[in-house]
């Protein structure tokens, strides 16, 4: 019973350090830059990204998600397309 409680008690600071990290400012790539880092940090991941669906941004196209923004934490993790990188810089929000 000790276990669980502690699981959940881990969980719940986890998700409060997540909801502390976004939101001090307007920049949403700026936003998603810190909540990534800290999930990849806490979870101990290579590499995380955020995906966005076109009707949430505004932009005419399919309902297919589209990169908004990624982020690899280790050095050794294959690197991140600038491609995509540029992709996530085209997406503005109304």
């Amino acid at each position: 019973m000790d276990d669980s409680r502690d699981q959940n008690l881990e969980e719940l600071l986890f998700m409060f350090e997540l909801t502390q990290s976004v939101g001090l400012n307007l920049d949403p790539l700026n936003n998603c830059r810190t909540f990534v880092s800290t999930i990849l940090a806490r979870r101990n991941f290579s590499f995380g990204s955020i995906w966005l669906k076109h009707a949430l941004t505004g932009i005419d196209c399919d309902e297919n998600p589209s990169l908004f923004y990624a982020a690899q934490r280790h050095a050794h993790s294959p690197p991140v397309s600038h491609a995509s990188m540029m992709l996530s810089a085209k997406v503005h929000f109304p």
